[in-house]
């Protein structure tokens, strides 16, 4: 992209659909402003220019420490961009072998760092690929993928996991679309142990499972509708960062 081209998106994104302060995606040689700029654009479904500022940092190297007056580290800033970078070629080219590439980069990226993310979800990230793999007629590696995650997961005690809960509710989602109910019912009772506490009643929860051999569908319906929050706060996102 060049440098009028990309002035052209700025103006895009900030004077029209997207209203984004202009000194966050200004600088063209800036990286994590391409990156704000192609996050933007993703949103706006603009995917062609958003994939190719992504691409624009694949090989950048980027310190994996968090920095003074930053919302975010540049590491989680790059797993961020991998993860929707992969998203986005699979929507705009259904090209599965190029958008793994990136997720796998993600998570690899996600696996080297130790601390808090504040946005990135991490078993978001692993659903993500499992969805792509499942689109691409690889149904059978994403369920042993998640099967493995599934046993596999390390719960730290009185914390949430959002790894085992995508695992479990993807593997009930499986067993759903091939008329298992009972599995799948069972499945997303089981992630449900591994979502945020906050965020569902175990009284309700209880509740509803009893109800499972009565009217099947409407618990699973009502188990999945107990998922359905924007902005969970996970308690599996790494150790807390340690002062600078």
């Amino acid at each position: 992209m060049t440098y009028n081209e990309y002035q052209q998106y700025v103006e895009y994104a900030t004077e029209n659909y997207i209203k984004i302060p202009h000194g966050l995606i200004s600088d063209y040689f800036n990286w994590e402003h391409r990156a704000t700029l192609a996050r933007c654009l993703i949103r706006a479904g603009k995917l062609a220019p958003a994939i190719e500022l992504y691409k624009s940092i694949i090989l950048l190297e980027v310190d994996n420490t968090i920095r003074d007056n930053s919302v975010y580290s540049a590491l989680e800033n790059k797993v961020w961009c991998m993860e929707e970078l992969g998203q986005a070629l699979w929507r705009y080219e259904k090209d599965a072998a190029a958008a793994l590439l990136y997720i796998n980069m993600a998570i690899d990226l996600a696996q080297s760092y130790p601390w808090k993310f504040e946005f990135v979800v991490r078993g978001e990230i692993w659903r993500n690929k499992w969805e792509i793999l499942q689109a691409s007629g690889q149904g059978d590696v994403a369920w042993a993928e998640a099967v493995k995650k599934s046993h596999n997961t390390e719960l730290e005690v009185g914390k949430s996991n959002s790894m085992l809960f995508h695992a479990f509710s993807f593997l009930a989602e499986q067993a759903k679309k091939v008329d298992d109910l009972p599995l799948a019912t069972s499945l997303l009772r089981k992630a449900l142990r591994f979502f945020p506490k906050e965020y569902e009643d175990i009284k309700q929860l209880n509740a509803i499972w009893e109800n499972r051999y009565h009217h099947p569908e409407d618990t699973y319906q009502q188990l999945y509708d107990l998922t359905q929050h924007d902005a969970l706060v996970w308690g599996d996102a790494g150790k807390d960062v340690p002062i600078q």
